[in-house]
């Protein structure tokens, strides 16, 4: 996602390197984007969209009965295709059984869709920021709990920050890694216990799924 002379910039990911422009009056697909993208190995190719469609036609694969819950996740989803943060983290909490992974998913596949998608929470704060360097879409599904320096790092990486380690090869170097994307959170327990993680999060709540509509 970029945003050139006002308007933004969503890659498409293609092999011939198009994208979506859109503008205050609509978007279009363009051939030649003005701007240049990086892409990650994991990457996966968006489709390309169609005019008609309704926002509706999302309920259909979430568990969300709750009118302003599906607004929030819309508000969050539309705020996600944005090239200027900050972010708000967007946490799923719910019983197993209540559609948190599968609504992770389509929310990950509509804006960054990629191999990597619902992946291992990483061990350290700079594993986690080199894969939000390599990521639109941080997703980590079954979280238990959220330790400080997990809720520190996910609230930086929401609202632009850096992590600073040695460069290779030298004794007084720093690597620099600056960086700000949006977050999804999914777990059974309470994820945004910390006011300034709470702060910066859309929390929705949802109910098991009953089993014969399994």
């Amino acid at each position: 996602v970029a945003e050139h002379e006002g308007d933004i910039y969503i890659d498409l990911a293609s092999r011939n390197h198009n994208a979506i422009r859109i503008t205050r009056s609509g978007w279009t697909v363009v051939d030649k984007p003005p701007v240049k993208f990086v892409r990650s190995p994991a990457e996966l190719e968006l489709p390309v969209p169609l005019r008609g469609g309704d926002l509706n036609d999302l309920r259909r694969f979430l568990n969300i009965t709750n009118e302003d819950s599906f607004k929030m996740l819309l508000y969050w989803i539309i705020y996600s295709f944005s090239p200027i943060g900050p972010y708000p983290i967007l946490v799923l909490n719910g019983e197993p059984g209540s559609g948190k992974s599968s609504m992770m998913g389509v929310a990950k596949a509509l804006i960054d869709p990629s191999m990597a998608s619902n992946r291992f929470l990483p061990a350290s704060a700079r594993d986690l920021f080199i894969s939000a360097i390599n990521s639109w879409i941080l997703d980590y599904d079954n979280l238990s709990g959220c330790p400080i320096w997990l809720s520190n790092a996910l609230c930086m990486i929401a609202t632009k920050g850096s992590f600073a380690t040695r460069g290779i090869y030298t004794d007084d170097g720093e690597a620099i890694f600056p960086v700000m994307r949006p977050l999804i959170m999914g777990g059974i327990e309470d994820i945004a216990v910390r006011s300034d993680f709470a702060e910066r999060a859309i929390v929705l709540n949802f109910p098991q799924i009953d089993r014969k509509l399994r």
